[in-house]
């Protein structure tokens, strides 16, 4: 019932080529017999955009999931008498051997199929990005592989404001109903900014 509440979740999100077979993302033949859905064969599918979709609800709808997914090395001392120290597999985090600047979460994977993959995140300024990659042949080449994602985005797009605060359009005016004024001039009550490619900033203008 839980598959099936997944697969109901992923078609509500429009994440139109995923199929959910069990909770683990593992292969349904490394459950040895314990797979809900289907047979050993079925494995659980999904395309990096949807996943960089999910991921950004993940981000949007529950932000404080960058809480957790951000911490690199982390000491479980409760109830035991030798500490227990988790590493996080996601070794683009500040102070691990690939950090890079402003990477916060988020999720590494390998199965057969996709090989090691890694969809994650960075912020710098007031900029995000979501990456994913598939089908690297390494534990350590999907963070190289999303390093150099994350340096071609950073040098081809920035954040501009297209409609400053305040913004008035020419010549624009709005009718008044039985008002002392006929009409009214109109202007952006907030600014408006856009992710946009550097060399295409010139193409956007105000309408």
């Amino acid at each position: 019932n839980f598959v099936k509440m997944m697969n109901e979740k992923a078609n509500e999100l429009g994440l139109d080529d995923v199929t959910f077979v069990n909770t683990t993302g593992l292969n349904n033949k490394d459950l040895y017999g314990q797979h809900p859905v289907g047979d050993e064969t079925e494995e659980n599918m999904m395309s990096a955009r949807s996943t960089a979709l999910l991921a950004y609800r993940l981000l949007h709808d529950h932000p404080n999931v960058l809480e957790t997914a951000s911490i690199p090395i982390k000491n479980f001392t409760k109830g035991l008498d030798k500490p227990i120290q988790m590493l996080n597999w996601n070794w683009m985090l500040d102070g691990l051997d690939l950090a890079y600047s402003g990477v916060d979460g988020l999720k590494t994977g390998s199965t057969d199929l996709a090989g090691f993959a890694f969809t994650g995140t960075v912020k710098k300024g007031d900029m995000r990005f979501i990456s994913v990659v598939m089908k690297t042949n390494s534990a350590i080449s999907r963070f190289r592989e999303t390093a150099k994602l994350y340096d071609w985005g950073f040098s081809q797009f920035s954040k501009h404001e297209i409609v400053p605060e305040g913004y008035q359009f020419e010549n624009k005016t709005v009718p008044v109903v039985k008002g002392k004024q006929k009409e009214v001039s109109i202007e952006a009550k907030s600014s408006f900014s856009m992710i946009v490619r550097n060399n295409e900033k010139d193409l956007y203008k105000p309408e």
